[in-house]
């Protein structure tokens, strides 16, 4: 990945968590699939794109992005260690 993708998934990422605090949560999930198409391996907009499906209600959607985050290579570094913390919310309501 060059430096403009990584400038532009991290950006995208930003915009994705000051919306999901903003309570703005279609824009915080349009833009955390954006980071995600651009590097699905990065767990960061992965977890922001959970949070912001379950603000939204849509808990098939998160429970959806967990297991895609799961398989992605990301769960075997750093979310390795934020996957327990959302393993809980994949047996919660559907």
């Amino acid at each position: 990945m060059g430096s403009g993708a990584e400038v532009q998934v991290g950006f995208c990422t930003l915009i994705g968590f000051v919306s999901l605090f903003g309570h703005q949560y279609n824009l915080a999930t349009d833009q955390c699939q954006s980071g995600i198409g651009l590097f699905p391996d990065w767990w960061i907009p992965h977890y922001f794109l959970t949070e912001a499906y379950e603000q939204k209600g849509v808990h098939r959607e998160a429970i959806k992005n967990i297991q895609k985050l799961r398989r992605s290579r990301a769960s075997r570094g750093t979310a390795g260690n934020v996957l327990p913390g959302l393993n809980r919310r994949s047996s919660g309501p559907a």
